[in-house]
């Protein structure tokens, strides 16, 4: 309203918000505003702390699969290691040549 160029005018102002029921009623507006932003401070905190255990969840399911194709790996990885050294033992496998000097 003032923005726009109107202005009203000091009296009918005074007029419209000496009243008790306007007071009353910007009480209320306040009291239900403050309420509303508990709610929400609440809501962030709950949605906060449900996104942390999210997180540290992920991660330990990173770590624990991590872990078991890490053991995998490594069995695959001593199994073959078995088959070249018996290989090589038996003579089967050609061993690798040796670098050129």
């Amino acid at each position: 309203m003032i923005a726009g160029g109107f202005v009203p005018d000091w009296a009918d102002l005074k007029a419209i918000y000496q009243t008790e029921e306007t007071r009353q009623h910007a009480r209320d507006w306040l009291s239900e505003r403050a309420d509303y932003r508990d709610a929400w401070d609440s809501w962030k905190s709950a949605r906060d702390l449900i996104l942390e255990i999210a997180v540290i969840l992920l991660i330990l399911a990173e770590i624990v699969l991590s872990a078991i194709f890490g053991i995998i790996a490594i069995r695959d990885d001593s199994s073959i290691l078995i088959v070249a050294i018996a290989g090589l033992r038996s003579g089967q496998v050609p061993r690798p040549s040796e670098p050129n000097e």
